[in-house]
């Protein structure tokens, strides 16, 4: 029930954010912005998710589970982290948006 809840509001939040974002904003660049996002966090949550249901074999948990828990987990991470770098100062970097994703610049 949990993941029913959190996942939309992930993307929900996130688009919210793609709207007031440093990048330059054309007609059609805040749909872009936004699929991207999208895509990327559904990524996220898919690749954590076949980890985990590995892990989730070996402990007896149901496979839906166990890759549904350690989505929305990863996912709820890179919301969080867009919403802090969003809350400092209103506006989202392409450096912030790389660094929440975990692609930082070293």
């Amino acid at each position: 029930m949990l993941s029913v809840l959190v996942l939309p509001a992930t993307f929900a939040l996130t688009g919210l954010l793609l709207l007031n974002t440093s990048l330059p904003t054309t007609k059609g660049n805040i749909m872009v912005k936004l699929q991207t996002i999208v895509l990327r966090v559904a990524g996220v949550f898919g690749s954590s998710a076949l980890a985990a249901v590995a892990g989730g074999a070996i402990f007896g948990v149901e496979l839906w589970k166990s890759a549904a828990i350690a989505g929305v987990v990863s996912a709820s991470k890179v919301t969080e982290a867009l919403l802090r770098s969003w809350s400092e100062d209103g506006v989202l970097s392409k450096e912030e948006v790389a660094a929440a994703f975990g692609k930082a610049n070293k």
